[in-house]
């Protein structure tokens, strides 16, 4: 009985060593009283599914998905601020290579000049000629300037742009000034011994005869007055012979609400009338 016995245990022994691993486990843990410990499911084959839809992760994707969520956190955290410090901005990471910065001129071409621009000194002895031309000279200055000013914010160098922009106001005041020392010599000298009711706003830039014009029809009005007798030229000293001033005070009176016409006798001159507006 036992001779019979001994052979059946071997070819059962041999069947399950050539069954699967499980089954041997299984029946060991049976006989001898194991713990069973289940297997892992096997890696799901790369021809059944996408990497999406794979229920495992790589150490790779996950040390990525950390460190995305700390570069968000440090992007969304701001600065300390100290009582004396002023809070530094960190710039935002490029991850496209820079290349160096070469430049094709000067150092001095990508620089606003260190040299500031000296307030000009109005001498009252100086003749309307010289004050026109240093005016002219610093308006030059300021359009070139301002000229500067657009090119370097093109190129978005936006401090650089400031600092000219900056220099280019500081000319054009000095350029107002001379201007209006100029244009205040020049109607002095033309309106002497003129009556009340009387200008002249010969030699005198467009915008300069109308503020005079604003200040004498204000001047006939307070008088209580109601015309005003303004010479303005033929244009016999303007570019092309072509008046500039006589065609801006009509239109700018009749803006006003004033009838403005040409003195039959002097085509250089008009007369307002304050009380008759056509």
């Amino acid at each position: 009985m036992q001779m019979k016995f001994i052979p059946s245990v071997l070819l059962a022994l041999k069947a399950l060593l050539k069954g699967p691993t499980w089954l041997l486990q299984k029946v060991i843990s049976i006989f001898f009283g194991r713990r069973e410990y289940p297997l892992p499911p096997p890696p799901p084959s790369s021809a059944l599914c996408s990497p999406s839809d794979s229920p495992y992760q790589s150490a790779h994707l996950l040390h990525q998905r950390s460190y995305e969520y700390t570069r968000s956190q440090q992007q969304q955290s701001t600065p300390p601020v100290f009582p004396d410090v002023a809070p530094v901005t960190e710039p935002a990471q490029s991850h496209t290579p820079q290349r160096s910065r070469r430049f094709s001129g000067p150092e001095l071409a990508t620089r606003a000049p260190e040299v500031d621009v000296t307030p000009v000194v109005i001498d009252p002895n100086e003749d309307t000629d010289s004050l026109r031309l240093k005016a002219r000279n610093e308006g030059n200055l300021m359009e070139e300037c301002f000229n500067q000013s657009r090119e370097a914010y093109a190129r978005n160098e936006r401090r650089l742009a400031k600092q000219l922009s900056l220099r280019g106001e500081a000319y054009k005041v000095n350029m107002e000034l001379l201007d209006k020392e100029a244009s205040t010599k020049i109607f002095q000298e033309n309106n002497k011994g003129l009556g009340p009711n009387t200008i002249n706003l010969h030699r005198l830039f467009v915008f300069e005869a109308k503020e005079y014009f604003d200040d004498a029809i204000q001047g006939v009005r307070d008088r209580g007055q109601s015309s005003l007798y303004v010479i303005v030229g033929k244009g016999n000293h303007s570019e092309n012979n072509i008046p500039r001033i006589k065609p801006e005070i009509q239109e700018h009176g009749k803006s006003l609400g004033l009838s403005v016409e040409v003195d039959t006798n002097n085509d250089g001159c008009l007369i307002v009338n304050l009380n008759d507006p056509s």
